[in-house]
């Protein structure tokens, strides 16, 4: 029996969510010791020395230049990649129709085979190594 975990996909489009989820997860830890070593820094460099009020400095624009593109540009290429990792996740669907519709219940599944004209409760069988194009829907 396999342990499943989000490293392990088992579809092509698991495996574009899966690597999106380790970039994502890589730069959010890059950018938590960043700022966790920033703070820190600051926190022993700048430390209380004493009674007097310290030098105030207004203004950097470099590194506000700095401080609001490189943001902006993780944000977009996050953007980017999710965009990218939908269109394999989710393909077209324009020239095929669904071989099952399953509408959700409160509590239970009704599944309809389209082809078969069977409709079942909570019972729901896909083709083994087949790909199947399925339409959900609620109550």
């Amino acid at each position: 029996m396999q342990t499943y975990t989000p490293f392990i996909a088992a579809s092509p489009q698991e495996q574009a969510i899966a690597h999106l989820f380790v970039v994502v997860l890589i730069w959010m830890g890059i950018i938590l010791l960043i700022v966790t070593g920033l703070v820190t820094y600051f926190l022993i460099r700048f430390r209380k020395k004493g009674e007097e009020e310290p030098r105030q400095i207004y203004g950097n624009t470099k590194l506000e230049w700095l401080w609001t593109l490189l943001p902006l540009a993780l944000v977009c290429y996050f953007f980017v990649a999710t965009l990218h990792v939908m269109a394999i996740s989710d393909p077209p669907t324009r020239n095929h129709s669904p071989q099952m519709l399953i509408v959700g219940h409160q509590w239970w599944w009704e599944v309809h085979y389209l082809k078969s004209g069977v409709v079942m409760a909570n019972d729901v069988h896909f083709p083994v190594g087949k790909r199947a194009l399925v339409e959900f829907k609620s109550a």
